[in-house]
């Protein structure tokens, strides 16, 4: 029987693999990727180590068909997802971006000037990143980071309001002792920043039940 690989989080071609699913009827695991397009896919972990599985099927044949120009390259694809995510309502990440109001520069809307911007500091394992994020997609507020900053520039730059005071989430897990990653998981929860906040994590109740026995 095929061994589970754990590929979670690494880059292959266009492909990012999220989380192992599944088995197939082989056997062989499954894991759920997300393709630079924004394209969700579930591959063989077997072929995306091979190499023989890079990107989603419409990127794969866009690549396959490209014959000139930046149509199907990496950079392309991290631009056509840019305009999804900010123009087209049935993208998955429209609610984050156009839903809430981000735009795309008008200048940007012309690859090759997206391109003569960004292209020239652009590698395969870097995302688009908006310096403000509550700001547009333009020149002057955009860069290259990787997944992993993002996801920290994403958590440090949340910032709540609670009981008159407003912080970034990381400074509240500072002042409260509670994990930013666990209070933005209880507020994307549907909790209350009251409870959030105050609550204790299981850590802290068991390192308290020790002192208390």
């Amino acid at each position: 029987m095929p061994a589970a690989l754990n590929i979670g989080g690494q880059q292959f071609g266009l492909l990012t693999a999220r989380e192992r699913i599944a088995k197939d009827s082989h056997g062989a695991w499954l894991s759920r990727c997300v393709c630079a397009c924004g394209r969700d896919v579930v591959v063989r972990g077997s072929t995306l180590v091979a190499g023989r599985t890079t990107a989603c099927a419409s990127c794969a044949t866009s690549q396959a068909n490209t014959t000139h120009g930046g149509t199907g390259t990496a950079l392309y694809l991290r631009w056509r997802a840019m305009l999804a995510r900010c123009e087209d309502p049935n993208h998955r990440g429209w609610k984050n971006y156009g839903g809430r109001g981000i735009e795309v520069a008008d200048e940007w809307h012309d690859f090759e000037t997206f391109r003569s911007d960004m292209g020239a500091s652009f590698a395969l394992e870097l995302e688009l990143d908006r310096i403000d994020p509550n700001g547009h997609y333009k020149p002057s507020n955009c860069r290259w980071t990787t997944r992993a900053d993002q996801q920290n520039n994403r958590r440090n730059n949340h910032r709540v309001t609670w009981r008159g005071e407003t912080r970034t989430v990381k400074q509240w897990a500072t002042a409260t002792g509670i994990k930013a990653n666990t209070i933005l998981y209880r507020l994307r929860r549907g909790w209350d920043v009251e409870r959030a906040l105050t609550t204790p994590s299981r850590v802290l109740l068991e390192i308290a039940n020790e002192v208390v026995t």
